[in-house]
C-alpha cells in the first residue's frame, strides 16, 4: 500500500525505470545499480526541492489597508517523507547494491 500527499507518487514511479534499466544494461559489477540510483535521486532531488518550496502570497485587508502574508508550506510526500528526501534513499540502495556486487 502506497501512501501519498500532493504529487508524492513521482518519488516511487521515477526511480523505478531508472535502477532497473541501468541495473540491466549495465552489468558490471553492480555499476548500473549504483548509476541508476545516482541518477534518480538526482531527479528527485530536484523535483522535490521544486514542487516543495514554499508559496507566499500577500492580501490587503479590504478595511484597514493592513498587509497580510500567508505562508503555505507544500506538502507533497510519499510515506509522510518529503519528495527531496528520498533522494537520499535511493542513492543509499544504489551503493548497497554496488557494494553488494563487488
Amino acid at each position: 500500500m502506497l501512501i501519498w500527499k500532493g504529487y508524492g507518487i513521482p518519488a516511487f514511479l521515477i526511480p523505478l525505470p531508472f535502477i532497473l534499466l541501468c541495473g540491466f544494461a549495465i552489468r558490471f559489477h553492480g555499476v548500473g545499480y549504483l548509476l541508476g540510483g545516482a541518477v534518480s535521486a538526482t531527479a528527485l532531488w530536484f523535483l522535490g526541492r521544486q514542487l516543495n518550496r514554499e508559496v507566499s502570497q500577500e492580501f490587503i485587508h479590504p478595511d484597514t489597508g493592513e498587509r497580510i502574508q500567508i505562508l503555505a508550506p507544500a506538502g507533497h510526500t510519499l510515506y509522510f517523507m518529503p519528495i527531496q528526501y528520498w533522494a537520499f534513499v535511493y542513492l543509499g540502495i544504489g551503493v548497497e547494491e554496488f557494494i553488494r556486487h563487488l
